[in-house]
């Protein structure tokens, strides 16, 4: 009698101790799922810490900086959406005495050098020769970019991001 006493009192524990494993295993799981989205700064910021590293390989490589960049900014992009975030920039690129000039906006910009206008239209780009400075439009908003005279590699970032 006592022995069917203490095996059944066994059972009750094992019960007992599944019971608690499964709410606390249940209780954890739910937490380590969630993970932190990221943000359209948090992607900004990435973008901006990638392209100076995308450029410096670029170039340490001899390999063409301006088709390297242009490949990360559309391989970003891809990133981007992944995660939700509208990811949309213009990028002016100087390398040596060539200014390359991206949209990768959904709008079309105006690019003003000393006053002649070129307009280009969403995922165009054209190349120009070294400027001190060349002013973006769009929509009513305009940006001036400034560029350094006795620096050969320089980039300026036009960044519109926004959470889906």
């Amino acid at each position: 009698m006592g022995n069917m006493k203490n095996l059944k009192k066994g059972q009750f524990y094992i019960f007992v101790a599944i019971l608690l494993s499964a709410i606390s295993f249940s209780m954890l799981k739910g937490s380590t799922v969630l993970a932190k989205p990221h943000s359209f700064e948090d992607i900004r910021a990435n973008y901006i810490q990638e392209s100076e590293f995308v450029l410096n390989n670029a170039i340490y490589q001899e390999q063409n900086p301006f088709e390297q960049f242009d490949h990360f900014t559309k391989n970003f992009q891809k990133f981007a959406r992944e995660k939700n975030i509208n990811f949309e920039v213009v990028y002016m690129l100087l390398y040596q005495d060539t200014i390359k000039i991206v949209n990768y906006l959904s709008v079309p910009v105006t690019v003003n050098i000393t006053g002649t206008e070129e307009k280009l239209f969403p995922n165009e780009g054209t190349f120009i020769d070294k400027v001190a400075a060349l002013k973006i439009s769009f929509e009513g908003l305009e940006n001036t970019y400034k560029f350094a005279p006795d620096e050969p590699v320089q980039l300026k970032l036009l960044i519109i991001t926004e959470e889906r």
